[in-house]
C-alpha cells in the first residue's frame, strides 16, 4: 500500500492486503476469531493516529471519516477493516453456534454492517484522489460483499447480479495486476465462478418449483 509519488494518487492492492491479513492473523487455520480481533486492533491503531475523533471530559465525539479528511492511504482502510471486522465474525458465528437457532439471524446481521462498511469504502475511494485500479477494486469488494449477503439470504437473482459484477470488475483488475499478485485475483475469480453457478443453479430449481404449482 503506497502514495503514488508521481500523481499525488493514493493507491492499494485492496484484494492483495486483505488477502496477506487473513494468511498472517489465523484464516491460515480457518481461526476467524483470531482474524476479527486483529481487525479490531488495527482499527483502533490507525483512529489513534487521527485528528478527527475529539475527547472531552464529558464525552467522546467522533466525526464522521471524510474525504478532506484523508491524508494517508491508511485512513482509507478504516471502513474495510470495520468490513472485514463484520465479515469475520459472521463466519465465526457459522463455525461457532450451529446449535443456535437464532444462527443464521445473526449471521445476517453482521453482513448487512459488513455491506454498509464496504459500500463505505468503496464511496470514500471513489471521493478521494484514488488511482483508477484503486477504485476498481473497492468497487468490486462491494460488489462481493452484497454477493455474499444476498446468497445467505439465499436471493438467487440478485445474489448473481452482484456476483456477475464483481466477477467482471475483477477479471479487469487481472489484467493490470503485478504477476505477484495474479493468484489472489485468479482465486477471487474462480471462488466467484463457483457462486455464479451455484446461484444459476438454484434459479432454475426455483423455476421448475414455481411451474409444479
Amino acid at each position: 500500500m503506497d502514495e503514488s509519488e508521481s500523481s499525488n494518487l493514493f493507491h492499494i492492492d485492496v484484494l492483495y492486503l486483505i488477502n496477506s491479513k487473513h494468511f498472517q492473523h489465523g484464516l491460515r487455520h480457518g481461526d476467524f476469531q483470531r482474524y476479527r480481533k486483529y481487525c479490531r486492533d488495527k482499527i483502533r491503531r490507525i483512529r489513534r493516529t487521527l485528528t478527527n475523533n475529539r475527547k472531552s471530559k464529558h464525552n467522546f465525539q467522533k466525526h464522521v471519516l471524510t474525504p478532506q479528511l484523508i491524508t494517508d492511504s491508511r485512513y482509507l482502510t478504516i471502513p474495510l477493516f470495520c468490513a472485514e471486522r463484520c465479515w469475520a465474525h459472521s463466519n465465526e458465528i457459522k463455525s461457532s453456534e450451529k446449535q443456535n437457532p437464532k444462527r443464521q439471524y445473526y449471521v445476517t446481521r453482521k453482513l448487512r454492517k459488513f455491506c454498509v462498511y464496504a459500500r463505505a469504502f468503496h464511496e470514500l475511494v471513489e471521493n478521494t484522489k484514488c488511482d483508477l485500479s484503486t477504485k476498481w477494486e473497492a468497487k468490486a469488494y462491494y460488489h462481493w460483499a452484497m454477493s455474499t449477503l444476498n446468497l445467505s439470504q439465499k436471493k438467487w437473482d440478485e445474489s448473481l447480479n452482484f456476483v456477475l459484477q464483481s466477477k467482471k470488475e475483477y477479471e479487469a483488475i487481472l489484467q493490470v495486476c503485478r504477476s505477484d499478485m495474479k493468484s489472489a485475483y485468479e482465486n477471487r475469480i474462480e471462488e466467484l465462478s463457483v457462486s455464479e453457478k451455484y446461484c444459476t443453479y438454484s434459479l432454475k430449481g426455483s423455476e421448475n418449483s414455481e411451474e409444479l404449482k
